[in-house]
C-alpha cells in the first residue's frame, strides 16, 4: 500500500502504531547492533502506509539549468604577456585563491591573486616562486589547510633546464606574503624529471604532494609527506609501487578528513585507465590500486583525471573517456572505503561527436557535484558546465560558462564552492587578444541547496538556523510522513501525514534534531535559513538510567566524526552509541567508544541515533 492509498486510515491509528518505544543502553557490539536495528522495528509499523511495492515512477524533478554565469573577469593584471593553466580553491567563508603560470618577466613564473568579493574583483597579483635565475615555473596547484594556510606547488627547472623538480611554498597571512620555496622531490640527479604536481593539506595539519617521476626510466607516480607544515618533507615513494612496465601519469590528490586519495592514470593494463589509491596514515602509505572506469580490456582508453572530496568521505572522480570513438566526460563516485558506489555516468551532453577534455570537479558539503571542461561541440574550444543533483546518476544538461568569440580559445578551467550551488569557475582564455590571460565567472544556484529525500525512509536533520518550519511546511510531495522522536518518553509520538493528516497533528521541526521521513519517490526538501556561524547548543532529555535520542546538526562542517559527539556533551562518557542510517534501507555507522575503529564521518543534513547515558546540554561549533 502505497502512501496515497492510506488515507482509508485513520491518523489516529497511524499514530498509535507509532507510539512504540525503545530503552535500554548497548554496551557490547552484538547488542548495539541489535538494540540499533530494533528502531526501525517500529518504523516498520508505518512502512506498510509509506512504502509502495510498486516500481515508482522515473524521478522527474531533474532541474533545468537557467542559472547563467556571470560576465568574465580578469584574474591577472598584466595584459601584455601569457597567462595560463590555472587553478582555484574556495573556502567556506567565500574567499577565493586563484594561482597560475605567468610570463610578465619573460619566463614562467607562479603567480597569485584572490578575490573577498565572491569573484567580483581580484587583489593586485602576487608572485609566489622565488627563482631569480632565468627558469621556468609551471602547472600550479593550490590548496588551503584547515587552519586557513594556502599551500601551493609547481613544477620548477631553476636547478637544471633539463631537469624539471617540484618546489613548494605556503602562506599563513591569506596571500599576503608567501615563504621562502622548497625543493620537495628528492632527485638530485640533473637527467630527472618531475612534472605536474599536486597537493593536500589533511584534517590533523599534515600536507602531501605527489607528481609523476622518471627516476626509475618510467614515469611513475610518487609523493611526499610533511609532518611540520611543509617545512621538511619525507623521502618520497611510488603511491603504486611498480608492477610491469606501465607509466603512470597526471596524479591528482584529494583529502576528506583521516584519507589522502590519489588519482592517476596508469598504462599497467597494456592501455591507460584511471586508478585510485588511498592512504589512511597522512602519505605514509596506500592501498593498491582501484580501476575507476569499468570498460574492461576492450582496448578503450581513458586520461586525464581529476578528483574532488565528497561529504562523508570518498571521492568523485572524472576523466576523458573514448568509449563513444571520441574523447567524452565521464565520472564514478567512490566511498572511503574504496568502493565505487555508482557505475560510470556521462558527464558531457555532446550528441555531436566533438571532443570533449581537461575536466575539473568539485563537491559540494550536501553531495551535489559540479564539472567544467574544455568543449568543441561547436567548432570553437569553450567551457562547458553541468552539475549533479545529490542522489542521482545523471548530470544535467551543460551550459557554456562564458560564450567565446570566432577565433577564441577557452582551456584549462578549474571549478570549485563554496557553498551549496555556489560554483566558481576560472579558465585559461586568448578572448583579449594575441595573448591568453585567466578569467573567472560565478553562479548561483539556489535548488541545490537542498536535502535529496530518497524512497523509503531517510534520517534527516536541517543543516541551516532560521527557517522556522513545521512537518507541514518541509515541502514534501502528498503522502510522505514525517516522524518524531520524544527522548522524554522514549516514543515515537509526533506523525504527520502530508496532505491529509489534520491541522493538530503538524508538529515543528526543532534544530540540531533528527526526524524520519517516509517517502513514495525521490524528491528534495529545498533548504531555507542561513549557514550558522554562532555555537549551537541543545537540551537533552533522557530518563533516569539513559535513552536514546535522535541527534542533527545545523552546520555544513564536512570534517566531522561520530566519535566528536560524546565531547560536545556536557557529562564526561556521557554518550554510549552513535548510529547512522542510510536511506538504502540499513545502518551504515554503528560506533561505541570503546572500540576506536568503528568510528565513521557525518555528513550534513543527516541525522544521528545516540543513546545518552544521563540528560545534559550538547554543544558544538558550526
Amino acid at each position: 500500500m502505497s502512501i496515497r492509498d492510506s488515507v482509508r486510515s485513520s491518523d489516529g491509528e497511524l499514530l498509535r502504531g507509532a507510539k512504540s518505544s525503545y530503552a535500554g543502553a548497548p554496551f557490547l557490539w552484538r547488542a548495539a547492533i541489535l538494540k540499533a536495528a530494533t528502531v526501525l522495528v517500529t518504523l516498520a509499523l508505518l512502512s506498510v502506509y509509506c512504502v509502495d511495492s510498486r516500481v515508482p515512477e522515473s524521478y522527474a524533478r531533474m532541474m533545468a539549468v537557467t542559472n547563467s554565469f556571470t560576465a568574465p573577469v580578469m584574474v591577472n593584471d598584466n595584459k601584455l604577456n601569457d597567462q595560463a593553466a590555472p587553478a582555484i580553491v574556495a573556502t567556506s567563508d567565500h574567499r577565493l585563491y586563484a594561482a597560475w603560470q605567468d610570463m610578465r618577466s619573460g619566463d614562467a613564473d607562479i603567480y597569485f591573486s584572490k578575490s573577498l568579493d565572491e569573484g567580483k574583483t581580484f587583489t593586485s597579483n602576487k608572485r609566489a616562486d622565488d627563482s631569480i635565475v632565468k627558469s621556468q615555473q609551471t602547472e600550479a596547484a593550490i590548496a588551503v589547510s584547515t587552519d586557513g594556510t594556502i599551500l601551493l606547488v609547481w613544477q620548477d627547472n631553476r636547478r637544471c633546464v633539463f631537469d624539471y623538480d617540484i618546489f613548494f611554498t605556503k602562506s599563513e597571512d591569506r596571500g599576503a606574503t608567501f615563504e621562502m620555496n622548497a625543493k620537495v622531490d628528492d632527485s638530485n640527479g640533473d637527467i630527472s624529471w618531475q612534472e605536474r604536481p599536486s597537493v593536500v593539506a589533511t584534517s590533523v595539519g599534515g600536507i602531501f604532494v605527489a607528481w609523476t617521476d622518471d627516476r626509475t626510466g618510467t614515469m611513475r607516480v610518487r609523493g611526499a609527506f610533511s609532518a611540520d607544515g611543509g617545512e621538511t618533507f619525507s623521502p618520497s615513494e611510488e603511491i603504486a609501487s611498480s608492477s610491469g612496465t606501465g607509466g603512470q601519469t597526471g596524479v591528482v590528490l584529494a583529502s576528506s578528513l583521516n584519507r589522502i586519495y590519489a588519482a592517476f592514470i596508469d598504462n599497467v593494463s597494456g592501455a591507460p585507465h584511471p586508478y585510485i589509491c588511498i592512504s589512511t596514515n597522512g602519505g605514509k602509505s596506500f592501498t593498491s590500486p582501484i580501476r575507476l572506469d569499468n570498460t574492461g580490456s576492450s582496448g578503450i582508453t581513458q586520461k586525464g583525471v581529476a578528483i574532488a572530496p565528497m561529504p562523508g568521505g570518498g571521492i568523485v572522480a572524472a576523466w576523458e573517456d573514448s568509449r563513444n570513438g571520441n574523447w567524452d566526460i565521464y565520472a564514478s563516485i567512490v566511498s572511503s572505503h574504496g568502493t565505487i558506489t555508482t557505475p560510470d555516468f556521462r558527464v558531457d551532453d555532446d550528441i555531436t561527436g566533438a571532443w570533449q577534455d581537461s575536466a575539473s570537479v568539485a563537491a559540494d558539503q550536501l553531495g551535489n557535484v559540479y564539472a567544467t571542461w574544455t568543449d568543441e561541440r561547436d567548432g570553437r574550444y569553450s567551457i562547458r558546465f553541468a552539475h549533479l543533483v545529490a542522489g542521482e546518476a545523471k548530470f544535467n544538461s551543460s551550459i557554456e560558462v562564458a560564450r567565446p568569440g570566432v577565433d577564441d580559445i577557452q582551456r584549462k578551467s578549474s571549478v570549485a564552492v563554496a557553498e551549496p550551488g555556489r560554483v566558481f569557475v576560472v579558465w585559461q582564455d586568448d578572448r583579449g587578444g594575441a595573448s591568453s590571460d585567466v578569467y573567472s565567472s560565478t553562479a548561483s544556484f539556489p535548488d541545490l541547496f537542498g536535502l535529496t529525500i530518497k524512497r523509503g525512509w531517510n534520517f534527516i536533520s536541517i543543516p541551516t538556523v532560521g527557517y522556522d518550519c513545521k512537518a507541514s511546511t518541509l515541502g514534501l510531495s502528498y503522502g510522505d510522513v514525517v516522524v518524531g522522536w520524544n527522548s522524554t518518553t522514549q516514543t515515537y509520538n509526533d506523525a504527520y501525514f502530508v496532505g491529509f493528516s489534520p491541522p493538530e497533528y503538524d508538529f515543528p521541526i526543532r534544530p540540531s534534531t533528527g526526524y524520519w521521513i517516509g517517502a513514495d519517490t525521490h524528491e528534495r526538501i529545498k533548504l531555507k535559513g542561513s549557514i550558522p556561524t554562532a555555537i549551537q547548543s541543545r537540551q537533552i532529555v533522557v530518563p533516569a538510567g539513559g535513552g536514546w535520542d535522535s541527534i542533527g546538526f545545523e552546520s555544513l562542517n564536512v570534517t566531522r566524526y561520530a566519535s566528536d559527539i560524546p565531547a560536545m556533551l556536557d557529562l564526561p562518557d556521557g554518550v554510549s552509541l552513535v548510529a547512522s542510517y542510510d536511506p538504502a534501507g540499513y545502518w551504515s555507522g554503528i560506533y561505541q567508544p570503546e572500540f576506536p575503529e568503528s568510528d565513521f564521518e557525518l555528513v550534513p543534513g543527516q541525522a544521528c541515533w545516540c543513546y545518552f547515558l544521563a540528560s545534559g546540554t550538547l554543544s558544538y561549533t558550526p
